[in-house]
């Protein structure tokens, strides 16, 4: 049996590579024969955050249904959860929570995903967030609600 979960020198593994590449029957492949989901590369990015990267929304999909660590930090502490509201996507926001992200993660400078679909106006996000239960008191290290 080959390992799976043998990383390149980018320290890639054959999941990163089909999420990156975009091939949904291969990671479906790879997840059937237990590829490790969670598995980060030399900067720090699961397949998931590549998916991300590379807008292949039907593999984000399936490896939120195969139970992919949601809540994961990235670049500059962030969840997938920050980044999709910071970026105003809300339906990926209402998946993400959904399947279990965490609405009062902290990213480095303290920040909520409420903070920043504030800090950019998305007023359907900030609801979906505020139904959710995210904290509206909490502030970033900076003093800021």
């Amino acid at each position: 049996n080959a390992d799976l979960n043998l990383k390149n020198s980018n320290g890639r593994t054959p999941l990163h590579l089909a999420c990156m590449e975009g091939h949904l029957n291969i990671v479906k492949l790879l997840i059937e024969r237990n590829a490790d989901l969670n598995i980060k590369d030399c900067n720090e990015h699961t397949p998931i955050y590549i998916a991300y990267l590379k807008k292949e929304y039907n593999i984000i999909k399936l490896l939120i249904e195969k139970n992919a660590d949601l809540n994961l930090k990235y670049s500059e502490k962030n969840t997938l959860l920050h980044l999709e509201c910071e970026n105003g996507n809300l339906e990926e926001v209402e998946s993400l929570i959904e399947n279990g992200a965490d609405v009062n993660v902290k990213n480095i400078d303290g920040q909520t995903p409420l903070h920043l679909a504030c800090k950019n106006h998305y007023n359907n996000i900030i609801r979906l967030l505020i139904e959710k239960n995210a904290d509206f008191n909490l502030k970033n290290f900076y003093g800021k609600k």
